[in-house]
């Protein structure tokens, strides 16, 4: 398509169901279809691009996923890592990479843009419900600040396959407060920036531990130990 125009839909922003369970909670996220998706470009009179709301953050994948309906990365990857991914399902030849790659750029620009706006006020609520998220500055835990209080490890192969973040190291125990799986990224440089943005995300909404599906947080403050497994 020579026009590539982006069509943004505000209802859905941050549009996801927390369902409450204990001290836990189980956090579902609409489906990127015709009428859940944030951002929307087509690329061709039946297929898109689109991001829509995924635990905290925008997931960016086609519209119509013929070949795998769990296609999707976070806005946060590269262009060209989520078109690698989400490629199996561009459906139609006749569609060219250069039009999917700028209709990606163009997603991913908005994505930015958008959680840039709500960054800040976010942080201010993550850093009063968890001490852990201010850094040495008084700011939100930088990504350099996370790494070093964390440990990454991965489980599973292929399309089952798993990082798990251990963080908030506590020197005392030797054991880590946080544990969190994510699934679909495709680096550990990935899954730790998606790491601290969902505990970040769930610490703000006063969330300690839920289940979304393709990752989830389990908090002991008491502290676990590093699983021989990894």
């Amino acid at each position: 398509m020579k026009n590539l125009t982006l069509e943004f839909n505000p209802n859905n922003v941050d549009k996801e169901k927390v369902i409450q369970l204990g001290k836990g909670a189980i956090v579902m996220c609409s489906p990127g279809d015709q009428e859940n998706y944030v951002f929307k470009v087509h690329v061709s009179e039946k297929q898109a691009i689109v991001a829509f709301s995924k635990f905290g953050s925008l997931g960016v994948a086609f519209l119509v996923e013929d070949e795998d309906g769990n296609r999707n990365l976070p806005s946060s990857s590269t262009p060209e890592k989520i078109y690698d991914w989400i490629y199996c399902n561009k459906g139609d030849d006749s569609i060219t990479d250069e039009t999917c790659l700028k209709a990606i750029k163009k997603i991913v620009k908005a994505c930015r843009e958008l959680e840039e706006i709500n960054m800040q006020s976010t942080y201010e609520i993550a850093m009063a419900n968890e001490d852990y998220l201010k850094g040495k500055n008084g700011k939100i835990l930088s990504l350099a600040q996370f790494k070093e209080t964390s440990h990454i490890g991965t489980y599973g192969r292929g399309k089952s396959k798993r990082f798990v973040i251990m963080t908030k190291y506590k020197s005392e125990s030797g054991r880590y407060e946080y544990l969190i799986g994510v699934r679909n990224l495709l680096t550990k440089s990935d899954a730790l920036k998606f790491a601290r943005k969902l505990l970040i995300d769930r610490s703000a909404k006063g969330v300690e531990q839920y289940w979304g599906g393709s990752m989830f947080i389990k908090r002991n403050k008491e502290g676990m130990k590093i699983p021989i497994a990894f």
